[in-house]
């Protein structure tokens, strides 16, 4: 997981965690709350190539964790092995993206 977080933190991190202290400030209505934070969240990953290739390769596992979140608003705690699902995923992504970045160097 080190280096999806990583990547994801160089990239986006100040918006996901801004969206993160949201989220944990709003547990009962986080999702109207912090919608316009979300979206910031989501668009810094439209314009870095290094999350855009994590969004394409895991877009499926990403998809279903989307889905039990907005299934399961008040008990996101159903959604953790879709999470790890998703996370799985994009940490094979990551070090691929990390292990071409060093052979490139």
């Amino acid at each position: 997981m080190e280096a999806v977080v990583s990547l994801v933190l160089k990239y986006c991190g100040k918006e996901l965690e801004e969206y993160g202290n949201c989220v944990a400030s709003y547990p009962e209505n986080w999702q109207n709350k912090c919608k316009d934070l979300g979206e910031a969240a989501s668009a810094c990953s439209s314009t870095h190539p290094a999350v855009q290739k994590i969004q394409h390769d895991c877009a499926s596992e990403y998809q279903q964790y989307d889905e039990c979140l907005k299934s399961n608003p008040q008990d996101v705690t159903k959604c953790v092995n879709q999470l790890h699902e998703f996370m799985n995923c994009a940490e094979k992504c990551a070090s691929r993206i990390q292990n071409a970045y060093v052979e490139k160097s």
